[in-house]
C-alpha cells in the first residue's frame, strides 16, 4: 500500500557550497523527523570520515552544524511522493521541491551531489532544468539496501569534500 511522503526543509546556510540530495527520507527518517536516521544508513558516517572524524555526533542538531560548518547542505529531490514503506523504486506522483528559489537564496551553492541513482533521476526528471548549469553527480548510495562496502562508498564520496572545499 502506497503512503504519501513530504521532505524535511533544507538544512542549509549562506556558506554552504554543496548540496546533498536524498530522493525522499526513508520510513524510520520520517518517524524521527531527521535526515538519515535509519542506524545502518552510512551518510553520517561517510560525511564525518571525509573530514578525519571516526564517529559522528551523537545528537543531530550537531551532525547538521558538522555538516552546515562544511559548507555541506542537505535536501530532498522530491518535495512530496507515494511510496512503500522506504523502497525508492516505488516512488510514485512525485512533486519536486523548489530548487530554483533554493539556488537564488544561496547562490555559493556551485554543486549538487545525489544520494543514489534515484535521486539523481528524480532530480534530473523533476528539477534539472533549475540546475542552472551546476554540476549534478550521482554518488553511491549510502542506503543499507545498497551493499557497496563502506571503503567504496567513502572513496566515491571523497569528490564531495573536494566540491566542497572549492571557492
Amino acid at each position: 500500500m502506497k503512503t504519501e511522503c513530504a521532505s524535511f526543509a533544507p538544512s542549509i546556510g549562506p556558506a554552504c557550497r554543496v548540496l546533498v540530495l536524498g530522493s525522499m527520507p526513508g520510513a524510520v527518517s520520517l518517524r524521527a523527523a531527521r535526515y538519515y536516521a535509519h542506524p545502518r544508513n552510512a551518510f553520517w558516517p561517510v560525511l564525518y570520515a571525509l573530514w578525519g572524524r571516526e564517529t559522528p555526533d551523537e545528537k543531530y542538531e550537531d551532525r547538521l552544524a558538522f555538516a552546515l560548518s562544511h559548507g555541506v547542505a542537505l535536501w530532498d529531490a522530491a518535495r512530496a511522493c507515494f511510496r512503500d514503506h522506504s523502497s525508492d523504486a516505488t516512488i510514485r506522483a512525485a512533486k519536486p521541491n523548489d530548487f530554483a528559489a533554493l539556488f537564488a537564496e544561496y547562490p555559493a551553492v556551485h554543486t549538487v551531489f545525489c544520494n543514489g541513482l534515484t535521486a539523481y533521476a528524480l532530480f534530473l526528471r523533476l528539477a534539472g532544468d533549475s540546475a542552472g548549469g551546476r554540476p549534478v553527480v550521482a554518488l553511491p548510495s549510502t542506503s543499507p539496501a545498497h551493499t557497496l562496502p563502506f571503503a567504496q562508498k567513502l572513496a566515491a564520496w571523497r569528490a564531495l569534500r573536494a566540491a566542497a572545499e572549492e571557492e
